[in-house]
């Protein structure tokens, strides 16, 4: 097996932005607080600036049954200056839409899933199972729980599940895409940071990559191969080309440079494939960068 390392290098480059989408997306949410209150939840989507949400829902499901257990209707809504649209607790700042808290929040902490759906409200009565139909965006996540895989395989089939709990600081952080936008169904453009509900996210390192499978059989050729995704946070709207680094071509092959188009999303795609060298040299680690 030849197994990829992804290693992540900073540019020497200061870049930040706030790059929409025309798909309307999950873009930040925070499911967990200090307390059983859980008084600060907030589901944050991200379209182009002025996008209307009427035909639009949002449909949360709970992991426990797997069925779902609240449906908000975004008809008579849009997004902002920014493209962002706030669904959050009663009180909160830039809420669109405001929720009562309950007693223990309104925002199950996981194992459950928040999904958009272009579809009637009423469709999704309490304890409606998920389907794909007319999906639009969704993640499957959790605060440190056992994945749901019944879940993972309608909304999300193939992606992770995200940890709101990864940092081990599930009271103070929240889901974010960095940067804004992009495209749907990507956990992998999720990082845990400081919450910025209503407001642009907090930036990350200026350049990523991440891998679609960390492995691949030596002798799998092109029908192996795995889709690697560059993201930068630099202007959106502005083409990129990054470099990217192979430790060992004569196991891997994938472009020397790859140019990320200036058409909003901050990313690219490229494509890593195994080559066969004919010698059973067991595992080999070959790193991958940017």
């Amino acid at each position: 097996m030849k197994t990829l390392r992804s290693l992540l290098r900073i540019a020497a480059l200061l870049f930040t932005a706030t790059g929409a989408s025309a798909q309307v997306v999950i873009n930040e949410f925070d499911a967990d607080q200090s307390g059983s209150s859980d008084g600060t939840e907030f589901i944050e989507l991200l379209g182009a600036p002025g996008t209307s949400l009427d035909g639009l829902i949002v449909v949360l499901f709970n992991g426990s049954d797997n069925q779902s257990y609240d449906v908000i209707d975004l008809a008579g809504h849009s997004t902002d200056s920014n493209g962002l649209f706030l669904i959050g607790t009663t009180g909160m700042t830039g809420a669109g839409i405001e929720i009562a808290p309950g007693g223990f929040g309104w925002l199950q902490n996981g194992a459950d899933a928040i999904a958009v759906y272009q579809d009637l409200a009423s469709n999704f009565p309490n304890d409606t199972p998920p389907t794909s139909t007319n999906l639009i965006d969704a993640i499957v996540y959790g605060t440190a729980d056992a994945t749901d895989f019944d879940l993972i395989d309608v909304l999300t089939p193939g992606k992770a599940q995200l940890d709101e709990n990864g940092n081990g600081n599930k009271d103070t952080e929240s889901n974010q895409r960095q940067p804004d936008g992009g495209s749907a169904f990507d956990p992998a453009r999720f990082t845990l940071g400081a919450p910025s509900p209503g407001a642009p996210n907090n930036p990350p390192a200026e350049l990523g990559i991440f891998f679609s499978a960390s492995s691949v059989a030596e002798d799998a050729g092109a029908g192996g191969a795995i889709t690697a995704t560059v993201v930068h946070d630099a202007d959106p709207n502005q083409p990129v080309t990054v470099t990217i680094t192979n430790g060992d071509p004569t196991e891997l092959q994938m472009p020397a440079d790859v140019v990320v188009p200036g058409d909003g999303t901050g990313q690219a795609t490229f494509t890593i494939t195994p080559v066969d060298d004919g010698a059973a040299d067991g595992t080999v680690t070959v790193t991958v960068g940017v």
